[in-house]
């Protein structure tokens, strides 16, 4: 009897939760509608604003030049598969002596 108990507690704290995340979607709804985007959502651009306003970029800033990244990436290709739209990266077999 106690166990018919447990799960109709588990259920109605389950329904709680599930309620609780429409109305957050639904207060969020109306807040997005007024949302400006610079890029599609999905995309490389959107990705790269994204990760632009996080802490890391703050904590990156300054490390390398401009020459120190055009010396990194002057070997390396980029290609976008049309069907997944990943980035595919190739970088040169390169021995370190």
């Amino acid at each position: 009897m106690a166990y018919f108990l447990f799960v109709d507690i588990l259920a109605g704290l389950f329904s709680l939760v599930a309620i609780g995340g429409v109305l957050i979607l639904l207060l969020q709804w109306r807040d997005k509608r007024d949302l400006k985007l610079g890029a599609p959502p999905g995309t490389i651009a959107s990705a790269v604003a994204i990760a632009g306003q996080s802490e890391l970029s703050y904590l990156v800033e300054g490390m390398d030049t401009a020459e120190d990244m055009e010396t990194l990436l002057s070997d390396m290709t980029f290609r976008i598969d049309s069907v997944s739209c990943l980035i595919h990266l190739f970088i040169p077999f390169f021995c370190v002596c």
